[in-house]
């Protein structure tokens, strides 16, 4: 999914990165990019297909990140657009 991701966007303005699913099994991997003003979000749907997503800000009306310690930790990040929830 990253490969020569640089070509698209510059790395140095990436403010956050976060990988959703990296360990989960069964569930498809998904790759959150925080730019300046948009998120891309990149996904493998399965060995042959991989969406890439562009999100604004602006339409987003709330996000949450949860950091959760149960014995394994994992990290939660909610994202409500003004028309659909992502999790």
């Amino acid at each position: 999914m990253f490969y020569n991701i640089e070509k698209f966007i510059n790395p140095n303005k990436i403010n956050v990165f976060y990988p959703k699913n990296m360990f989960v099994q069964d569930e498809n991997l998904e790759i959150y990019i925080f730019l300046e003003s948009k998120i891309l979000r990149g996904r493998i749907i399965d060995d042959t297909i991989i969406e890439i997503k562009v999100l604004s800000f602006r339409d987003i009306k709330g996000f949450t990140c949860e950091c959760i310690n149960d014995g394994e930790f994992c990290n939660k990040l909610t994202l409500e657009f003004i028309n659909k929830i992502l999790q």
